[in-house]
């Protein structure tokens, strides 16, 4: 080697040498930096985000099953530093995050690869990951009941491995996978999925690689057949497979692709009881036979429930597969599915209908309808629906203005004559009530009430009674009930009161003209 060789190969490590010192006192604390990778690794439990030296690409922050980071959120402001640099992988599982602000990734326009899992993720919203155009491998499994909204991965265009094994998740839309025209590998495995939508896997067209491993399959959709034929590795191990004709598509796949005895990738049979425990591969294809679905019976065959009250309908079902469950209600809305919400209605995954709130349209005929691919049964359920009467009260203010109530007035004419006697008593009860003003927007009622009480009480003699003085007692007596019947038909309270006063006058200037009269005493009646 010439001198001048020497001397630039000396010039070149003391060159590294430098750099490494200079991105060395830049290493966050309890991180080890390689300037040479340009990669970050973090072992300590962290609390934060810790700044990257300049020109890292590779950023593993991850803790680790037994010492977990506490970062609970992943914000903006914490990725402003990454995204200024080209950040190309990122790994904080085991980092105890619960949150991803909507757009904190996206700044880190150049990302490759991003690792989340075993976090504590609540949900995975649509466009968490928007912007990401180079992402090619996303893993967020672990994250335990996590929601995934639809469309939540649309748009990822460079996509070829997402990870959502072992987060508890019993159902997937049938939009979750949209945008993925990449995607290669899917790995579903440790769900508590109990069944494959055939149209959740039609927009994944280059898919190659499924795992649906320790879930709760019991059966498979024909339809999946196109779209399986063309994987190359699919494993269905640790499901309760119930091998029956609507699985025997699957034992006609390529053996290679569903049975793996190296890597443990099997599917056995967990019924009917004959098959327990037997290989898929080895079962004869006469033994994949099918029970028709059937309602064996109901509670009840009607019910009653008040108008706004929960109502719970249950029935016995059977069948192999286990049949699918629909509810009718009387005007023809139909409730398809098990573990299926529609409004106020829910049918559980025993197809048990719940009505959360009973309405006048729930009255009437409702329909069970248990079904498979090749037959249905059905039964009818009548609910009646007591509706609420409803009581309206209202209370009204009357203001009323009395007026001088006329007092009872009794007449008293004893007639006295030789030899026989007629004693009449006249008594006559006039009670006016007032005039009142009900509301402004009602009519003034005028009422009077009138009570008349006529009592004649005659005492006989064996002699008849002068004509004259009789006859002028009754004409007066005559006169005075007609005015007040008059008075009362009239309804007129004044008119009343002067027709009693001018009757009153006669009489008396009669009393002074007869001769003296006895008062009749009540011990003598």
């Amino acid at each position: 080697m010439t001198i001048s060789g020497k001397k630039m190969h000396v010039l070149f490590c003391l060159i590294v040498l430098c750099l490494f010192d200079v991105l060395a006192q830049s290493c966050p604390p309890g991180c080890q930096c390689t300037p040479t990778a340009r990669n970050i690794v973090c072992t300590t439990s962290l609390s934060s985000l810790p700044t990257p030296p300049n020109g890292t690409r590779y950023m593993s922050l991850s803790g680790i099953p037994n010492r977990h980071n506490h970062i609970s959120s992943i914000t903006k402001t914490a990725l402003v530093p990454y995204g200024r640099m080209t950040v190309l992988v990122l790994s904080l599982a085991y980092s105890e995050i619960q949150t991803v602000e909507d757009g904190a990734l996206s700044q880190l326009r150049f990302l490759l690869d991003i690792d989340l899992s075993h976090n504590e993720i609540k949900t995975i919203k649509n466009g968490m990951f928007a912007g990401l155009q180079y992402l090619r491998t996303i893993d967020v499994s672990g994250n335990e009941y996590c929601k995934i909204e639809a469309n939540a991965f649309n748009g990822l265009h460079s996509l070829e491995v997402l990870n959502l094994g072992g987060m508890k998740l019993s159902k997937l839309s049938n939009d979750t996978f949209n945008g993925l025209p990449k995607l290669k590998t899917l790995k579903l495995f440790d769900n508590n999925i109990k069944r494959l939508s055939p149209a959740m896997f039609q927009p994944i067209v280059s898919l190659e690689i499924l795992d649906v491993s320790g879930n709760f399959l019991r059966d498979l959709d024909s339809d999946l057949k196109p779209q399986f034929m063309r994987l190359k590795s699919l494993v269905l191990s640790d499901n309760p497979w119930q091998c029956h004709c609507q699985l025997l598509w699957l034992r006609d796949l390529d053996q290679s692709l569903i049975s793996n005895p190296l890597t443990g990738s099997e599917v056995i049979c967990a019924g009917p009881d004959s098959l327990k425990y037997h290989s898929l591969r080895n079962v004869p294809k006469e033994k994949f036979i099918c029970i028709p679905p059937r309602v064996i019976r109901c509670d009840s065959s009607s019910y009653t429930v008040e108008e706004h009250n929960s109502l719970t309908i249950s029935c016995e079902i059977e069948g192999d597969p286990i049949p699918e469950v629909a509810w009718i209600r009387p005007d023809g809305l139909r409730i398809d599915g098990r573990d299926t919400e529609h409004g106020q209605y829910n049918i559980d995954e025993n197809g048990t209908l719940t009505i959360s709130s009973a309405e006048d349209i729930d009255n009437g005929n409702w329909e069970i309808v248990v079904y498979n691919k090749t037959v249905s049964d059905n039964t009818d359920i009548y609910v009646k629906v007591n509706r609420l009467t409803t009581t309206t009260q209202s209370t009204t203010t009357t203001s009323t203005t009395p007026k001088p109530t006329t007092p009872t007035t009794t007449e008293t004419t004893t007639i006295k004559t030789t030899p026989a006697t007629t004693t009449t008593t006249t008594t006559t009860t006039i009670k006016t009530t007032t005039e009142s003003t009900i509301t402004p927007t009602q009519p003034t009622q005028k009422t009077t009430t009138i009570y008349t009480s006529f009592t004649t009480i005659r005492k006989s003699q064996t002699t008849s009674l002068s004509g004259s003085t009789v006859g002028a007692s009754k004409e007066a007596n005559y006169a005075m009930n007609m005015s007040i019947v008059i008075a009362g038909a009239a309804g007129g309270g004044t008119l009343l009161i002067l027709t009693v006063l001018v009757i009153t006058i006669i009489k008396k200037k009669k009393k002074k003209a007869s001769n003296k009269v006895q008062p009749f005493k009540y011990d003598d009646l």
